[in-house]
This record gives C-alpha cells, structure tokens and sequence, in this order.
C-alpha cells in the first residue's frame, strides 16, 4: 500500500515540479524572449507543444496561422520563428554567423553527413568533396539514365490511359500519380548514385530485398521504410534533449522498425557498389565520387563515412523531388490556363523531332515557362515546409534588428515566408508568370526550397533535370482528370511535408 501510494505521488508531483520550474525560467527571462508572441500558452515554458505539433504531423499548418498575427513567434522556450526575407538572409545567407543547431544531433549516429553535420569546417570538406559529384556538367552526363527511367514510367502510364468516355464510368481505375512518382524517383536515384537498375518501375513495386547487419536478407518497401524513418525522427528531433528517452518510451511504435529497415536499404546498397568496385567495374555515378576525386585519387574514406552520403542521396534524392513532382502536377491540373500555356512551350520547343516521347533536356532545359511553373510550385508546395533551425553564435545576433541572444534556435518556415502577402502577390494562387516578370529576382529573396547560402541544398541540379525532364514528358504525351473536379490531396508533414495518393485518369493526346 505505501508503495502503490509513494508512486501515485510521484506520478502527480512529477509533472508539477517540471512544470513549476519551467515557469520559474520562463518568468526569470534570460534572453528576454519573452517579449514575442507565444504559438501557443505552453511554447515559452515547455516543447512540449511544438513536438506535439510534429507528432500530429502538421508544424507548417500552426506555424503559418500564428504567423498572420506576428513575423516572429515563439515556438517553444529557446525557438524563435521569422516570417521575413530579412530574417532569412541574416540566418541562412553566406556570411551567417548561425550554425546548425542540435536538431541535427537526434537520432545519428557516429558518421554525419554533408547534409547534418553541423561543424562548419567539416561541412566545407564534404561539400569540396561532393561539389563536382554534384555538378550539373556531371549531371549531364547521366541525362541518359534519368531518360530510362522516364521511357519506363511512360510506358507504364500507357498502360493506364483510357478513352474520354470510358473515364466517366464509375469502373474507371485512376493512377495514384503520388505513388509513381516515388518510384520513379527512387529508381532515378539509384541509377545515377550507384549505378543500381532496381527495375521498380517496371515491376510496379517498390519492393526491395535487404540484408540486416547479421547478414540476414529480407525484404521490405523503400516507401514505407522511408516515410516511417522521416515521420518518427521528426516527431521527436525538435525536442534533442529528450530524444533518447522519447524513444525509448515509445519502443513499441512499429515506425523505429522503418527506421532500422531504411538503414538496412542504405547499407546493403553501399556493400553491394563497393563489391562492385573490388571487383573492377568501372562505373560512372555519384558513389565514384566518393571513392575518389576527379583525377582517380582514393579519398580514403571511411565505410561510415560513405554509408551516411549515401543515405541522405537515397532520402533527399527520392522523397523531396517525390513530392515536387507530384505537387507540381497537381497544380497545373487544377490550374488549366498554366497546364495549356506551358503544354504549347513544351511542343514548340520538341517540333521537328522524330523521337518525343522523352524530352530531351538540350530541348527543354531553358524553356523560361517549364522553369517558371517549376518554382512556382515549390513556392507554393515546398517538400520542406517548416525547413530546419539554426544556432545564434554565442555572442548574439541581431535579426530584424532585434538582439536575439546566443545560442538561440531560429529558423524560417518556408511555407509561409514563401506565402507572405508583403513579397508574393495573390500568394496562395499558382501564377508562374511571377517569375518571369521585372521583379522576378527580388521574389528571390524569399524563395528558400533549397535553403539558402553555404548550407543550401547540393543536389538542386538533379530535382530540376528531372522536374524538367518528366513534367515535359507528361505534358507533352498527356492530357489529365483528377477523379473529382474539388479534389485536393492530404497532406502530413514529417522532415518533408509530403501529400497523400493523387489519382488521376491518363488520356493519350495522339488518341484524344
């Protein structure tokens, strides 16, 4: 009975004491961040409002609400965030003084990659390291291996494509537009990172078989292993104190079996390219950039090393052009005057050609129109909507012209800077024909897909090859229907602010 009755005491008194003492702190005001608006009433005491948020898998959503009433909210008690291109330049533009902050710590192991290590010299020598993998000249010569994987999609969808008539019959089976993208860009980035044909497309599946690190093999779905990794690392990386224990506590959510399983994928690819080279191949694609510079020089760099490259490639390089892709044509269904406008760019710029069911990219690649509706549709859905914080040097900073003291996580979400009334017109409609008017290049400053600075993106070069390569090649060959006219896909967010399945019906425009 004492026991049962020391226990219920603790379990009430707990709570009370971490909830007492976060008040204390919050009144006390060390870094006077109490004077910007709150999220929510439990942001300036505690993160436990701001994981929530990310368990429920809707940050940008909160996030960009609070935003209508404030350009700097207080997300949790040592978390700023700004809805301004100022803010964005000072905390992410070259010459920050901001460095990665320990979001990027939860979860990792020894190996950092180019993407999470937050050492800035560290990440000077991986970028130096990957800068000429990365190279859009580089890109071009792996043109080819992006067009297999098209010539297969296509194949595929032709598969799917129905008569006019037959669409409006309710036996009518739609394309999950979502799902095929995933694939497609799964196989892409195999192929161009390891030289792997994995075949998914043709198969239909994103089923793949693994081995485990006592070299048992099984098999698992890149999608599912994927999402669960992202979806369960999210839920608890913003809060990097409690990391460890959250997942302790939450041993039995089957998403930490994704997450082993999605390491597994990793490895296994790294074992299976390296094998491959011990065995003399010599094969032209991201990982030989790993294995050595441009002159054949061995980098001498560790298994874990390359293991980490790797697995921010296959997640970076699948998901986030993934969801762009699918975001992208999305939009230009629902928005049909862009849909025409770009479809007659795209059929002028591959007139005259014999083969056109892939476009190539010398035909399309500065097609002013296909690049505009590009950014315009990672203004408007960007794959990482909340983006990532940053650490104030320890003296300070001063943002917006407010001293924001160190060692203070501040960050930009991307959904709602890149929907602020003050820099985008009418910015929540999808006008590509923003980009290609007299302030275009102002529109820039608050225009952060990528990031921004040292720290943006490396593999921008590769979403937009392909972006511009598939979006013509399906423009060109197709025309579109959603399965309902107010149709509008779901959408979670995990590190990536992914939507649900996108059917739709194919119809061959040579048949229509």
């Amino acid at each position: 009975m004492l026991y049962i009755t020391f226990v219920a005491v603790t379990v009430v008194l707990c709570p009370v004491a971490y909830f007492g003492f976060c008040f204390i702190v919050y009144l006390y005001d060390a870094k006077a961040l109490r004077r910007f608006q709150n999220l929510s009433f439990l942001s300036g005491l505690s993160d436990i409002q701001w994981v929530w948020e990310s368990i429920r898998g809707r940050r940008y959503k909160t996030l960009h609400m609070a935003h209508q009433n404030a350009t700097i909210v207080r997300v949790a008690p040592n978390v700023l965030s700004f809805n301004h291109p100022k803010a964005a330049t000072a905390i992410y533009g070259h010459g920050t003084p901001t460095t990665k902050s320990p979001f990027y710590d939860a979860g990792h192991g020894h190996f950092k990659n180019v993407a999470d290590t937050r050492d800035k010299e560290e990440h000077s020598r991986k970028r130096r390291l990957l800068a000429t993998g990365y190279a859009l000249t580089t890109l071009l010569r792996w043109e080819d291996k992006v067009a297999s994987r098209i010539n297969a999609l296509l194949n595929q969808y032709d598969k799917f494509c129905l008569r006019l008539d037959v669409a409006r019959r309710a036996d009518a089976i739609p394309v999950d537009h979502r799902r095929w993208m995933d694939i497609f860009t799964i196989d892409a980035i195999h192929d161009i990172g390891l030289s792997a044909n994995l075949r998914l497309i043709e198969k239909g599946d994103d089923l793949i078989e693994v081995q485990n690190s006592r070299g048992q093999s099984y098999q698992c779905q890149f999608r599912k292993s994927l999402w669960g990794n992202l979806r369960i690392h999210a839920s608890f990386a913003w809060a990097p104190r409690w990391y460890g224990l959250l997942k302790r506590l939450t041993w039995w959510d089957s998403r930490w079996q994704d997450n082993v399983a999605f390491n597994d994928i990793v490895a296994t690819a790294c074992k299976h390219r390296i094998q491959r080279h011990l065995a003399g191949e010599k094969l032209d694609d991201f990982f030989s950039f790993l294995l050595g510079d441009k002159n054949g020089v061995p980098n001498m760099l560790m298994l874990g090393e390359m293991t980490a490259e790797c697995s921010v490639m296959l997640n970076a390089g699948s998901e986030t052009t993934g969801i762009a892709l699918s975001n992208l044509l999305y939009l230009l269904i629902v928005n049909p005057n862009a849909l025409e406008r770009l479809r007659r760019e795209v059929d002028e710029a591959l007139d005259g050609i014999e083969d056109t069911k892939v476009a190539p990219f010398a035909r399309i690649r500065y097609l002013p129109y296909l690049k505009a509706c590009i950014d315009e549709g990672l203004r408007l859905l960007p794959p990482s909507a909340t983006t990532t914080p940053r650490y104030t040097p320890p003296s300070g900073q001063d943002i917006m012209g407010y001293w924001i003291p160190g060692n203070t996580e501040v960050l930009c979400p991307t959904y709602s800077l890149q929907r602020n009334p003050e820099i985008f017109s009418n910015p929540d409609v999808f006008e590509p024909e923003r980009w290609l008017s007299d302030n275009a290049k102002d529109l820039h400053t608050s225009f952060l897909p990528f990031s921004a600075g040292p720290r943006a993106c490396i593999g921008r070069n590769i979403t937009y090859m392909e972006q511009q390569m598939l979006i013509a090649s399906l423009v060109h060959r197709y025309t579109f229907e959603l399965i309902a006219p107010d149709f509008k896909p779901a959408y979670e967010e995990a590190v990536t602010c992914s939507p649900g399945p996108i059917p739709i019906y194919l119809f061959r425009r040579d048949e229509t």
